[in-house]
């Protein structure tokens, strides 16, 4: 199992054996860095089964793992653990049905959990583990190792895609056509339906249902337009719609939304904000 630009990390963990392994591991680092991978990898080292544990998972299917006598990892992707929830503090408090599983680990359960931030777990989670932080990738060494995932490729790309699972895919051209809606957003917002936003950003993941957009990419390229417009004329508008948008990747405003809905709300929250 190949895992890049990461050997800092896995020479630490390579040092562990099953009997000094820590109970509870976070992972650290921007979505697409490798944490599930490597969770897989330490899997595969130890030969034990990996158990993804969800939003869906029962407290009856924790009682039984916790009971199981075989040795397993459990996987807990905290950023997702609560994707329907509204605010931050309902996401966090969305972890309480998983506290007793992390905080007391039975002797044969392994819990690696995962997290983009640590303001997406709970103090208490935080306090009882063992915390691996991924190595950010340059740009340079994107380029050299995916390029090839990569159609019609372009240093803009690699502005925007900063690990390898956001590469996954992508085509440089519609990378450029996302850019040119995020700078018809930020230059003239009442030109910017929602309808064309949802036909670039479809074509940009390759999705054929809206509902099932993740708007990761549309942030990133939104303040990064934004942030350069900013820099180059120094508008209150591009600083505004920069700041807005970065709380809009911490809040993603309303999860219980469809896509399609997320984006009239987001667009109109722009337009008051810039005029």
């Amino acid at each position: 199992m190949l895992i890049f630009g990461q050997q800092k990390l896995l020479n630490k963990l390579n040092s562990y054996t099953l009997e000094n392994l820590p109970k509870t591991i976070l992972f650290l680092g921007e979505k697409g860095c490798g944490k599930h991978l490597t969770a897989l990898y330490l899997a595969e080292k130890f030969e034990l089964d990996i158990v993804n544990i969800n939003s869906d998972t029962s407290a009856e299917d924790l009682i039984n793992y916790s009971q199981d006598p075989v040795a397993k990892i459990y996987f807990i992707d905290l950023d997702n653990i609560s994707s329907k929830k509204y605010s931050q503090e309902n996401k966090l408090k969305a972890q309480n049905p998983f506290l007793k599983f992390i905080e007391e680990p039975s002797m044969n359960a392994y819990i690696i959990l995962s997290a983009s931030s640590t303001s997406n777990a709970l103090v208490t989670i935080l306090n009882r583990c063992i915390k691996f932080t991924f190595e950010p990738y340059t740009a340079d060494f994107l380029k050299e190792k995916f390029e090839w995932q990569i159609a019609n490729p372009n240093d803009l790309v690699y502005k925007i895609c900063t690990t390898p699972g956001q590469l996954s895919g992508i085509d440089g051209n519609n990378i450029l056509e996302l850019q040119s809606l995020c700078d018809t957003i930020v230059h003239s917002i009442f030109r910017a339906t929602y309808a064309n936003a949802l036909k670039i950003f479809g074509k940009v993941n390759y999705a054929e249902n809206y509902d099932k957009f993740d708007f990761n990419l549309f942030f990133k390229m939104l303040k990064y337009v934004a942030f350069e417009d900013y820099k180059i004329n120094k508008t209150e508008t591009s600083l505004n719609i920069y700041n807005y948008t970065n709380q809009a990747t911490i809040s993603l405003l309303d999860e219980r939304l469809n896509k399609e809905t997320f984006m009239v709300n987001f667009l109109d929250g722009l337009w008051r904000l810039t005029h």
